[in-house]
């Protein structure tokens, strides 16, 4: 697993990040779409994108639920920039809207590490990389990405470097996606 920034660096600086190369236009393409909607929310132009990669296809915790976009919260966690997952959809008149899901990318003050998941400090992560360095988008060391039961909690975790892709960073800083009791697991905005 890596991460990687996604919106304003080349398409050789995102595949340099163990993206597949195919994808990386996609990847621009939705990362400057979901920055113009943030900017149109509100968020402010320096607010950061990350992608978080697969690199090599195949891991089903990767691939259907890691994989994608992070925009950087405007409030930190643990002293570091904070991550939410971003994706585009569109509503029922076909106009592009934001929906953010509850997993984060966030540094771990009291395990000294940086963990995908909920963002909750004293819960489990999905995926954690122990490399104490200040974005996780600047992370080399692997990262160790939990097995997952039916309850969603981790079975066992991989010992060798897997597939999380490396978050890609878009300028833009901004404020969370809310979250009511209803969406319990999208937010919409």
């Amino acid at each position: 697993m890596t991460i990687s920034f996604a919106y304003n660096v080349s398409s050789t600086e995102l595949a340099a990040s163990g993206g597949p190369a195919q994808q990386v236009p996609a990847i621009q393409q939705s990362a400057a779409d979901i920055h113009h909607l943030l900017m149109r929310y509100g968020f402010k132009e320096d607010t950061q994108l990350v992608a978080v990669l697969a690199r090599t296809p195949g891991h089903e915790i990767l691939d259907t639920l890691l994989k994608g976009l992070y925009f950087e919260m405007a409030e930190q966690f643990g002293g570091r920039p904070c991550y939410q997952r971003v994706r585009l959809s569109q509503d029922e008149q076909g106009k592009h809207a934001l929906v953010c899901s509850p997993l984060y990318i966030f540094w771990s003050q009291s395990h000294g590490r940086w963990k995908v998941g909920e963002l909750d400090d004293s819960r489990v992560g999905i995926a954690f990389c122990a490399q104490d360095i200040p974005t996780p988008a600047d992370v080399e060391g692997p990262w160790v990405v939990y097995e997952v039961n039916d309850t969603r909690t981790p079975k066992k975790a991989r010992t060798k470097e897997d597939t999380l892709g490396e978050c890609s960073r878009s300028p833009s800083r901004n404020r969370s996606c809310s979250q009511s009791e209803e969406e319990q697991d999208w937010g919409i905005m």
